[in-house]
């Protein structure tokens, strides 16, 4: 049986996924199913004793679930209906719930991304500028490396430290 889950977008099947993935929600669903129920009624149904934690699931199954404007009761939606009976067909088939909602399943793997040459040799000339400026601090000290005027004037071995560094790394 095909329910044409995998056509629905993806925010939408890790909606019903939600939905269905706590047993007082999808009890909440079935009821609502049968008859239309008020809050209270549906509070007594469920056997929950804050009415804080059922309006919580009821937050979560905004979309699957609305107040009917005229008996101020819970009827079920479309979108509803529809996770039911993704919820029975996973029940029926013993298919995991991840599955029958199109979601990637718990264990499975993916294929391997790689990275382009590109992208590796721009990682390593990251590594070596930061290595070099690394070096460069730790060797002529950290006044060296301010700019500017608060800086005082580098020695004379200070430069020709720095020098002999410019040329090392550049190749001169």
């Amino acid at each position: 049986m095909s329910l044409g889950v995998q056509d629905l977008p993806a925010d939408t099947r890790y909606a019903i996924f939600e939905a269905l993935s706590h047993s007082t929600r999808v009890r909440i669903l079935e009821l609502v199913q049968e008859k239309q129920l008020s809050f209270s009624q549906l509070k007594r149904e469920l056997g929950v004793e804050s009415s804080g934690q059922l309006q919580r699931h009821l937050l979560k199954l905004s979309g699957f679930i609305e107040v009917e404007a005229k008996s101020g009761c819970y009827v079920l939606t479309g979108t509803g209906r529809r996770a039911l009976d993704i919820y029975a067909l996973s029940r029926t088939s013993g298919t995991p719930l991840e599955a029958a909602c199109c979601l990637p399943v718990k264990g499975a793997t993916t294929p391997a991304m790689h990275v382009g040459r590109t992208g590796t040799e721009l990682r390593l000339s990251y590594a070596v500028t930061l290595l070099a400026v690394t070096a460069t601090y730790f060797w002529l000290g950290e006044p060296s490396l301010r700019f500017g005027s608060a800086t005082a004037r580098p020695s004379e071995a200070r430069a020709r430290r720095q020098v002999k560094c410019f040329r090392m790394f550049h190749g001169s």
